[in-house]
């Protein structure tokens, strides 16, 4: 499977877009959950 991927680019691409795509997803929801946490510390 390594193999293949090392000398397919196009599996490689769909792969590196597929963990792309995966990181930014954990990133927005990082970042909604910290914005979250800081509009709940700003209520008194």
């Amino acid at each position: 499977a390594i193999i293949l991927l090392y000398y397919n680019p196009l599996l490689q691409y769909m792969t590196n877009y597929r963990l792309n795509l995966t990181l930014i997803t954990a990133n927005i929801v990082h970042h909604v959950t910290n914005l979250d946490e800081f509009i709940l510390s700003d209520i008194p």
